[in-house]
């Protein structure tokens, strides 16, 4: 993507559907009815297409070697081998708890999953296995065993629901795995369909099973396909089934800081799904913005706190990139009503800005030794992974809004200010992931991920100059503008997003 300049991707249409599709319990988590001609469709396609990919992966040695009983199913022979009988409901397994279950599991697989907490804040996962392949960093340097994600609350949780355990099984495995830590020959991928299965059998029968477990589950096959490369299309569907729990239990969640953590596992990839969907995003609603209140008010650190105080400000982007791109495709709109709207779009971008550059200056205020959060790096810090986020908070947003105002500017210097902005902010993040290389491996591989967009912005300066803008009045100018945003957003959603959440199999 030199100067901007990038061919243009044509967004993908599905063939026959998902490689894996959850069908809904009854009652409020109801997606599909379970028992009709529809779903019956729907299990044939995904347990086939996942058994095929899975099978494809997996070596002629591996399969000799596998433990676990578990084959691709044939599209014909799917309804037989899940042994589900339309209208009954089997008495649920009764499990206690055990971290003694947990220590076993761990035994098994000579792997701790709750040292995966860097995996846990992968919103591109293309891209983060991208860089373990092209870097020498082992992945042993990026694991980290903390509190900061709802891994910590597993060994605890181990027990409760046979469908929780099969996830945390294939997690550890896959890790394991990855790490050359295995002390099983039990293939990963044959570990992964069963969750997918126990999970499936779980939401078909048991309609008193609790969302939360069905939520950390599904978050579970999320990190699964992080470790490793991924499955673009298993991923997206993972990740679209905990933004429609969400969605269908809204706001009302409980603010356990285990369920808090579930959602902050996912929050930051809702947006990213939201502007690839070209869509304002459910959480910039006022119940949501109560809900992040009420949740930082019972965090007990400040930078856990101001997780989710620069969250909410961040949940506006979304809508703001929307209405901004539909005001830019126009061509008929008479001056008064462009004027007015992009007038508005201007403020409401503004607003945002502000708002996490006053949410910067309390949380400096509230630390016992205030530390700017676009500090450069020191050697002798290596930053929480709460703190890594908080910086993302307020360093992407700023690039997208800088850009908007240099669009949408009337003065020629807000312009040139704006760009400038967008261009310092872009330097100095690629220059912290530079400087953390070796010092904090962490931080370094979260920044590497999201590098494409200040890459985008360094790259297009001489096209964003004020001295290369074109027009010869303002309604030539507003055009010239309007199609430099396009242009440039066109390429990064196309290069960046497309790649991560395209389905893939279907045509171009």
């Amino acid at each position: 993507m030199e100067s901007g300049r990038c061919r243009k991707k044509r967004l993908s249409r599905r063939k026959d559907g998902p490689a894996f599709e959850f069908i809904g319990i009854a009652g409020s988590l109801s997606i599909i009815e379970p028992h009709t001609e529809e779903a019956r469709i729907i299990i044939r396609r995904q347990a086939a297409r996942s058994g095929r990919q899975k099978h494809l992966r997996e070596s002629a040695n591996q399969n000799k070697e596998d433990s676990v009983s578990i084959t691709p199913l044939a599209e014909d022979s799917v309804y037989e081998k899940f042994n589900i009988t339309p209208g009954t409901q089997p008495a649920r397994p009764t499990l206690q708890p055990s971290s003694n279950g947990y220590e076993a599991m761990r035994a098994i697989y000579n792997f701790d999953i709750t040292a995966l907490d860097s995996f846990i804040d992968v919103d591109l996962a293309v891209n983060a296995f991208r860089l373990l392949q092209d870097r020498s960093t082992n992945p042993a340097a990026l694991l980290r065993k903390g509190s900061s994600s709802f891994l910590a609350y597993l060994p605890s949780r181990y027990g409760f629901n046979p469908f929780l355990n099969d996830a945390m099984h294939c997690v550890a495995a896959k890790a394991a795995q990855m790490l050359g830590h295995s002390a099983t020959g039990t293939s990963p991928s044959k570990l992964h369909m069963k969750a997918l299965r126990s999970l499936y059998s779980t939401t078909q029968n048991y309609a008193t099973c609790p969302i939360t477990d069905i939520y950390c589950a599904a978050r579970l096959l999320v990190l699964y396909e992080s470790l490793g490369s991924p499955d673009v299309n298993a991923l997206a569907i993972h990740n679209e089934y905990g933004i429609k729990l969400l969605s269908q239990k809204g706001p009302s969640l409980d603010l356990s800081r285990f369920s808090r953590m579930l959602f902050r596992s996912q929050g930051p990839h809702i947006l990213i799904s939201d502007m690839y969907k070209k869509e304002s995003s459910m959480l910039e609603g006022q119940e949501w913005q109560d809900f992040f209140g009420r949740a930082a008010n019972m965090e007990t650190s400040v930078d856990a706190q101001y997780w989710w105080i620069f969250f909410g400000s961040m949940t506006f982007l979304p809508g703001i990139l929307k209405d901004a791109r539909a005001l830019f495709s126009e061509t008929t709109l008479d001056p008064f009503t462009y004027s007015s709207r992009s007038l508005g779009i201007l403020a409401r971008a503004k607003n945002m800005h502000q708002a996490l550059n006053d949410n910067h200056v309390l949380y400096q205020r509230s630390t016992s030794q205030p530390r700017s959060l676009l500090d450069l790096p020191s050697s002798a810090n290596v930053e929480s992974t709460d703190r890594v986020r908080l910086q993302g908070f307020l360093r992407y947003p700023a690039m997208f809004i800088s850009r908007l105002q240099a669009t949408l500017s009337l003065s020629e210097v807000d312009r040139a200010m704006s760009e400038e902005e967008a261009q310092r902010v872009a330097a100095q993040t690629l220059l912290v992931e530079k400087m953390t290389m070796n010092s904090d491996p962490i931080m370094a591989w979260h920044l590497g991920q999201r590098r494409s967009l200040p890459y985008s912005i360094i790259r297009t300066r001489e096209e964003w100059l004020p001295i290369n803008e074109r027009g010869g009045n303002w309604e030539e100018l507003k055009t010239f503008l309007a199609q430099r945003w396009l242009l440039w957003e066109d390429c990064w959603n196309d290069t960046v997003l497309v790649e991560e959440l395209r389905r893939v199999g279907v045509e171009d």
